[in-house]
């Protein structure tokens, strides 16, 4: 494969050599590629080779796998590893973006997930909101499973309930999840149910969900 690509990274193994495989999701869906001597000591593209590292990744090689030969950064996403909530739940979606790739229309995935990112990091919305919000929409779209919308709670209102919390942010556009108040029980179950909906139509396992539902994830 030869050119690049618009891509964000959603998973980064170690390899031989100092080298990562990287999962690279972009608006064509998953392709992976090999970032040569990046966990050297002198490697000036370690930005690129992390998870949410959001770049144009330069692709070379007739093989199987790529290999990256550059990459420029779009935007710098390493904010979410500043905070363990939002961190848990931008993992999270990643997870959700690699899992349905499949089964989805990869660009409005990708730009649902870019979108949703940048809600976390640069507003006061709460992250597991956001990610709930992304399953839901990653549900939907599949074709899998229609969420069941319900009426937007008071102004200023707290939701204690998880199912009315799940109609809630169903019937809400992004911008609009700002204004849901739930309590931390009500989220975390939220998520909890919306994960195992996830789980089941995917087949899959959501690790980063056990930081919210506090039980081992398994399919």
């Amino acid at each position: 494969m030869e050119g690049s690509v618009t891509a964000i990274v959603i998973r980064a193994e170690e390899r031989k050599d100092s080298d990562y495989l990287l999962r690279l999701f972009s608006a064509e869906g998953v392709i992976s590629a090999v970032m040569r001597g990046v966990r050297k000591a002198s490697s000036k593209m370690k930005f690129a080779a992390q998870p949410f590292a959001f770049c144009v990744y330069e692709l070379s090689g007739r093989g199987e796998i790529p290999v990256v030969t550059g990459a420029t950064q779009i935007e710098d996403f390493s904010g979410i590893a500043e905070d363990i909530v939002s961190f848990s739940a931008c993992s999270l979606m990643l997870e959700a973006a690699r899992y349905s790739v499949d089964a989805v229309d990869c660009p409005d995935s990708f730009v649902s997930l870019l979108k949703c990112i940048k809600a976390v990091l640069y507003s006061a919305v709460n992250p597991a909101i956001v990610a709930i919000k992304y399953l839901q929409k990653l549900l939907f779209s599949s074709g899998f499973f229609r969420p069941e919308k319900g009426e937007l709670p008071e102004k200023d209102k707290c939701i204690i309930s998880a199912d009315k919390l799940c109609k809630a942010v169903a019937a809400s556009r992004l911008d609009e999840l700002l204004e849901i108040t739930a309590s931390d029980e009500a989220i975390n179950s939220a998520l909890a149910i919306t994960a195992d909906k996830f789980e089941k139509f995917f087949y899959c396992t959501l690790s980063s969900a056990r930081f919210f539902t506090g039980k081992k994830r398994s399919v």
